[in-house]
């Protein structure tokens, strides 16, 4: 059912900033992290948090990133939000 959404990759301290900012505006996202704990956590409280490495093409894939409408990267590593980039562009 995602379509026109924002992809948040990484939900850390700035994409969560990013995702509250979004949720006020009644802008549909979902977002990605590596960090088990906190997903689980947050996905439990209802946010729209799923366990997935972005630099994975097929897991932006799964959150159908061909219908988003942006992709917000707040990674701190520069690599790894190029990697993401790379992956998008696939």
């Amino acid at each position: 059912d995602l379509e026109d959404h924002v992809i948040i990759a990484g939900f850390g301290r700035v994409g969560r900033t990013v995702g509250r900012l979004l949720a006020e505006r009644r802008v549909p996202y979902v977002a990605l992290d590596m960090n088990a704990e906190g997903v689980s956590r947050l996905h439990r409280a209802g946010l729209p948090v799923f366990l997935g490495d972005a630099r994975r093409p097929e897991v932006l894939d799964a959150v159908r990133s061909g219908r988003a409408s942006s992709l917000v990267v707040t990674l701190d590593d520069p690599q790894a939000a190029r990697q993401v980039l790379e992956a998008a562009h696939h």
